[in-house]
């Protein structure tokens, strides 16, 4: 089995379901965070690591998110996004330590999205070597306010919508635990990142969107996905996955800023089983959602994802679109 001190997987801290099938199998990508260049397909039904790709980047920085999504407005390709954005220091970047123009001092002051196209698993080669584009972000718009954050929430928007979002603009949410007030959730268009060729760099200041909501919420925000039909947003704590209806005529800011779905998808989180820190979530379509877990003992603890069931009720959905999910049960990522 893959433990999490293996040289696989430290812990899985991201993932993302990939349309791709291998042996008729489900397929999702998945990845440890801290300073990284690897990440893997892993057989969703038996939990077997399928493939390995390396990136052509030194390891540095902290990943803790990834998503796929369109890689133009076009929608021809579909890449892998992966997000260096991890920042812990920077949760110290509370009012105390921000200046009257937002600048904070702690932690890094930029942070790094690594974009390549979804590599084709059915493909007959021995190179598991990618060579990447790299978004360089920082947080020094104006209106942000704190010039640095943390970030474990990455997704792409595959649909656009009625309020100026397009195909392919990409979305993270900042994450101040102590100082949710000062979360944020913020845009790369996907102008920005379309043209992007192999091993080119940008540098760009995250433009801000909205903040989530958080009235009656002590939440700050471990991971997050999006359906591929533009129309749910699941953002998750370390306890729970909430549901966040985005109909076409919202923007995503304005979606996120709404209030979650009541029902939530509480996390069957039971320390006696070596499962901590929930901090993955990834859509499997409309109809089944994915969750998994760090472990409480590093080198004991094998790494599971449960697969749900969302079921919608349709009187329910009518009023409120509240969600129903089940558990269908869970595969272990083996070596």
């Amino acid at each position: 089995m893959i433990k999490p001190s293996g040289k696989r997987f430290i812990e899985v801290s991201y993932m993302a379901y990939s349309e791709q099938k291998y042996k008729n199998h489900n397929v999702m990508w998945a990845g440890s965070d801290g300073k990284q260049n690897e990440l893997s397909a892993v057989d969703l039904d038996t939990g077997k690591i399928i493939k390995t790709f390396h990136l052509d980047i030194e390891e540095r920085g902290d990943w803790e998110s990834m998503s796929l999504g369109p890689c133009s407005s076009s929608g021809e390709e579909v890449c892998i996004y992966i997000g260096n954005v991890g920042n812990n220091k920077a949760q110290w970047c509370c009012e105390e330590y921000i200046d009257d123009q937002g600048n904070c001092e702690y932690g890094r002051d930029h942070v790094e999205v690594y974009k390549f196209v979804e590599p084709d698993l059915s493909a007959q080669t021995s190179n598991r070597n990618v060579k990447v584009s790299t978004l360089i972000l920082d947080y020094h718009h104006e209106d942000m306010p704190s010039s640095r954050a943390d970030c474990e929430t990455l997704f792409l928007d595959y649909t656009g919508d009625d309020a100026g979002g397009k195909q392919g603009d990409m979305y993270l949410v900042t994450k101040f635990p102590g100082a949710q007030h000062l979360q944020r959730v913020v845009k790369v268009p996907v102008e920005i990142h379309e043209g992007l060729q192999k091993s080119e760099k940008i540098e760009f200041s995250v433009i801000p969107v909205g903040a989530p909501y958080l009235k009656g919420y002590e939440n700050y925000w471990t991971g997050g996905d999006m359906t591929t039909d533009g129309t749910m947003i699941a953002l998750r704590d370390y306890w729970r996955v909430h549901f966040i209806p985005r109909p076409r005529t919202l923007s995503i800011g304005q979606a996120l800023e709404r209030k979650p779905c009541d029902f939530t998808s509480d996390t069957n989180y039971d320390i006696r089983k070596e499962e901590a820190y929930f901090e993955a979530v990834a859509m499997m379509g409309r109809k089944r959602m994915a969750e998994t877990h760090e472990c409480t003992k590093k080198n004991k603890c094998t790494v599971a994802i449960t697969v749900y069931r969302l079921k919608y009720d349709r009187i329910a959905r009518s009023r409120s679109d509240h969600l129903f999910p089940r558990a269908l049960g869970s595969s272990s990522i083996e070596g």
